[in-house]
């Protein structure tokens, strides 16, 4: 019986620490949602705009509302007159997409610092981080998912925290926000654009960047975090048309046949050949031959600006 007492009173301990922590973290929030809101009305302690910093979003059709429209205008806040970069993927509904890009290029119209590439048929995520490089004016290039939400005090985290002297770092150990240099990207290379949908890219450019001995540093903050799911939980069929009720992710079914199959022999025991790759799984990769990534842009000027 006292066993069962203390295990109750275990149980009953974790879940006052969940419903703490919950709590906290919609304080945490809610109190720099009320600080936008301030800078709206008394504008003290604006930040200014020399900012050398480009940062590239990803979104699509079914986020622009709920996600995209509060994150451009956070980081108009945030980071005033500094690049921002959006790729918007094409979608399988073609009469959905003409609609959306129709009241996303309005929407981007508003902001001159805001350059906009749009897609009317779906193409991977590899393809978007591609020219959100290829387009970036400054060397170093923030890359964020569309469904984040910034504190007030990111910018001065991003400025403090030693991130900007990396050239290749994730915040939260997460590839849905990076930065990385451009002066990295010429090195390694491209995204794989072989990767036709989502899912991978982070694999296959973390084992790309161990090939070259470069670490990719990790950065932990809570000034950054997901919007709620409740905004886009809904979504019960993605870009290219799969149901993702079904399939699990829903994204990564091309991609990760071509991962496995093609380009890379992998495993969690080394193996002749192979390079240990950090904070991955499998941990061993190694580059099948004659699978490197190609040049998708011989002739890059031609491309530049191009949706």
């Amino acid at each position: 019986m006292s066993l069962l007492n203390n295990r109750l009173n275990v149980l009953g301990a974790m879940e006052i620490n969940m419903i703490l922590s919950v709590l906290k973290f919609r304080t945490f929030w809610t109190f720099h949602t009320m600080r936008y809101l301030l800078n709206a009305i008394w504008p003290i302690g604006r930040y200014s705009a020399n900012f050398n910093l480009s940062i590239g979003l990803t979104t699509f059709a079914d986020r622009f509302t709920g996600c995209l429209i509060p994150l451009i205008k956070q980081i108009n806040l945030l980071f005033p007159g500094s690049q921002i970069i959006v790729t918007a993927n094409g979608d399988v509904n073609k009469e959905k997409q003409l609609k959306y890009l129709a009241n996303l290029r309005r929407f981007c119209k508003k902001y001159s610092n805001l350059t906009l590439i749009d897609h009317e048929k779906p193409v991977g995520l590899s393809k978007m981080w591609n020219l959100i490089m290829i387009n970036a004016s400054n060397d170093k290039v923030l890359i964020l998912n569309d469904d984040v939400k910034l504190a007030w005090s990111f910018r001065k985290f991003i400025q403090g925290s030693g991130i900007m002297e990396d050239d290749i770092a994730l915040l939260k150990k997460s590839w849905s926000h990076f930065l990385i240099s451009k002066e990295l990207y010429q090195k390694v290379g491209y995204f794989d654009e072989r990767l036709l949908e989502i899912g991978g890219e982070d694999d296959d450019y973390a084992a790309r960047c161990e090939l070259f001995g470069i670490e990719i540093k990790n950065y932990t903050t809570k000034l950054i975090a997901s919007r709620s799911r409740r905004r886009h939980r809904g979504i019960k069929v993605n870009s290219y048309g799969k149901d993702m009720s079904k399939e699990r992710g829903g994204y990564s079914t091309y991609n990760s046949t071509f991962m496995r199959e093609k380009k890379w022999i992998t495993s969690d025991n080394p193996f002749e050949g192979a390079i240990f790759v950090p904070n991955r799984k499998p941990k061993y990769w190694k580059l099948r031959e004659g699978m490197r990534t190609p040049d998708f842009y011989p002739n890059l000027d031609k491309i530049k600006g191009e949706s």
